[in-house]
């Protein structure tokens, strides 16, 4: 079962310091002040007093991002409960965006069974529960690495509760067996979706498609070409994974040609992680002329690029006695009209590092 497969996450026990219980009176409070404020015990008490005095306060979601991850960060897991048992209370929570955000908060503090809790305690709470918040909850177990629980949720609450599951509650749960190494599993999802009139997403098949690949070229391509089958518009995530895909097989000149023609879909190539993608492994295969080329390619079309991937390049030329190119390339770099690159010869670049080693 997927519990064997995982250890569980256990939800970390509150600690044994003290939880602030009294809130004496203090003034509207600035973010500035929030953020500054050393004392978590005292940020506690402020962040509760505001919210009771202003709803607009409860709504600015930065603020509680920020303050749940520190005392998560700190493991004061009490304080998150202060805080959050205390939002609870409030008449926001008959609102189920309100409560979806309170489950989310516990979850990114690592606290599944305090999410789950919540859940739980909606209806009593006049709060209605929809697929909406059914989701939060799967995605709070997914957030926890309690992968497990994400398959006995979905497996319970839709039926006892009379919910429809939707493509985002199938994307958590496919998700989570790809976590797990279930990967058919997870393409079997796609059939059932089918089966139950709801459409997968560019989203669901992103989700295989990067597992699929990771684990062997041959399964990504399957994946790639059941999109076809569905009519799915692919996304620059698609095709960030099929250029994984087809750098890890060794398939280089194909990754480069898919990198090129990316523009040509309509999609803005991401060029930071592309070439990150690219270099490294055309300099280990020796495939300095390709990655020259693509270099000249970025320059052209004022992409800016990693300075460090410019200078490998660089060096592998040099390395290849290729010293023409390796010239012209570290011109190219220093008379680029976009972003200037000190880009230096090998022997330069050791004179270089010696001055400033110099005292």
């Amino acid at each position: 079962s997927s519990s064997q497969i995982l250890k569980t996450h256990k939800t970390p026990k509150l600690s044994p310091q003290n939880t602030p219980t009294t809130i004496t009176p203090i003034k509207p409070i600035s973010i500035k002040e929030l953020a500054e404020e050393p004392d978590l015990d005292e940020l506690a008490k402020k962040i509760n007093h505001n919210a009771s005095i202003s709803s607009k306060f409860r709504s600015r979601h930065n603020i509680y991002d920020f303050t749940i991850a520190r005392f998560s960060n700190a493991e004061r897991y009490n304080l998150v409960e202060y805080v959050l048992d205390k939002h609870k209370h409030f008449e926001d929570i008959s609102r189920e965006g309100y409560a979806l955000r309170l489950i989310s908060l516990y979850a990114k503090a690592g606290m599944f069974d305090h999410a789950h809790k919540l859940f739980d305690e909606l209806p009593e709470l006049g709060c209605p529960r929809t697929v909406k918040s059914f989701n939060a909850l799967l995605k709070a177990a997914v957030e926890s690495k309690r992968f497990d629980e994400v398959f006995t949720l979905f497996q319970g609450i839709p039926a006892d509760l009379g919910i429809s599951c939707d493509v985002v509650s199938y994307n958590t749960l496919i998700h989570a067996l790809c976590e797990v190494g279930k990967l058919e599993e997870g393409l079997l999802m796609i059939d059932e979706m089918k089966a139950k009139g709801v459409n997968p997403s560019v989203v669901t098949f992103n989700t295989l498609l990067g597992a699929f690949y990771r684990r062997g070229f041959e399964g990504g391509e399957l994946i790639w070409g059941i999109m076809d089958e569905y009519d799915v518009v692919r996304d620059i995530r698609s095709y960030n994974l099929k250029l994984q895909g087809l750098v890890d097989e060794g398939e280089l000149e194909k990754a480069v040609a898919l990198f090129e023609s990316l523009e040509t879909k309509g999609l803005k190539p991401d060029v930071a992680l592309h070439f990150s993608y690219l270099v490294p492994k055309l300099c280990d295969d020796g495939e300095y002329e390709l990655a020259l080329d693509l270099c000249k390619k970025m320059f052209k079309r004022q992409f800016v690029v990693d300075e460090a991937l410019l200078q490998l390049v660089v060096n592998g030329l040099v390395k290849e006695s290729k010293i023409q190119e390796a010239e012209e390339l570290v011109e190219l770099g220093k008379s680029n009209s976009f972003v200037q690159y000190d880009l230096v010869m090998p022997s330069d670049n050791t004179e270089k590092q010696e001055q400033n080693n110099s005292p």
